[in-house]
């Protein structure tokens, strides 16, 4: 399975559309909240976290700064 597309929603969510069809939609602002890493919690200011792409079946953020495989989005769990 991969991630075919990203669309930005608003605040921190972003809906996602995987190859076998399904879709859902992510909220990161818990899991930006709770990084301790200061390069993850930049992605609390929204300009940046806007500023994502899917390449080869990732969600990715400035150049894989961030990023996440289309496996992890699926079952995203936090």
């Amino acid at each position: 399975m991969k991630l075919t597309s990203a669309t930005y929603l608003n605040d921190y969510s972003v809906e996602l559309f995987f190859s076998d069809g399904e879709r859902r939609t992510v909220d990161f602002r818990s899991f930006l909240s709770a990084a301790s890493n200061p390069m993850t919690k930049a992605f609390l200011d929204l300009s940046k976290f806007k500023n994502f792409e899917v390449t080869h079946g990732y969600l990715s953020w400035n150049n894989g700064e961030m990023d996440f495989s289309a496996d992890s989005l699926y079952s995203w769990n936090f």
